[in-house]
């Protein structure tokens, strides 16, 4: 339990939060451009079908074939024509309308509809990447605020002041007394053993 060890970790969280919200901005910017364009690719591709003489012929078409089946159904009813004519009609208004759909499908690709596509991939590739930047700096401001709220630095400090302090200041007291024990024991070697001489004995 260190406090530099804690402080390292503390800013090193806090540096990828930062990161990580200014990453988000700007996402969020090119999410907003991104949108915008598309509406706007969309809105002309959309007036170019709208507007083509070709499509406006076609929807004639359409029109005309519609008044006719409604004319018909109203006359199978009378008993005036027959159901096969009415399906005819019907056929016919179906490959009008499939005309029309895919003549206008056909002019909005040509103004736009390719990048339309490629615009609407991007958005989707930046909603994902967004989506996980997001769990990503719930996940860090999480452990941020795990870190308040265990007050590891103020407990780094006790532990500093409590345990490391004593325990560093028991080590040095150790090792001078073992310099000290090592220092006694060389002046003890240097010392000659006594004699003692009893007078008259022998």
């Amino acid at each position: 339990l260190s406090r530099a060890q804690a402080e390292n970790i503390t800013q090193s969280l806090e540096a990828q939060r930062q990161g990580m919200l200014l990453h988000l901005a700007g996402m969020n910017a090119r999410e907003k451009a991104l949108a915008e364009q598309i509406a706007k690719v969309g809105k002309q591709a959309a007036e170019a079908g709208k507007a083509d003489a070709v499509a406006e012929e076609l929807a004639k078409v359409v029109e005309i074939r519609e008044k006719q089946l409604r004319k018909m159904e109203l006359y199978v009813q009378s008993g005036q024509a027959n159901e096969m004519e009415a399906a005819n009609l019907e056929e016919q208004l179906a490959h009008a309308r499939a005309d029309l759909a895919k003549y206008r499908e056909d002019v909005v690709r040509a103004a736009g509809g390719g990048i339309l596509a490629e615009l609407n991939q991007k958005l989707v590739d930046l909603t994902i990447e967004t989506a996980e930047t997001k769990a990503t700096l719930a996940a860090t401001e999480q452990q941020l605020d795990d870190i308040r709220s265990r007050h590891l630095l103020e407990l780094a400090d006790r532990y500093e002041r409590e345990v490391e302090m004593p325990l560093h200041m028991c080590s040095e007291m150790s090792r001078d007394l073992t310099e000290e024990q090592f220092r006694l024991k060389e002046d003890m070697r240097g010392f000659n053993r006594p004699e003692v001489v009893v007078i008259g004995g022998e």
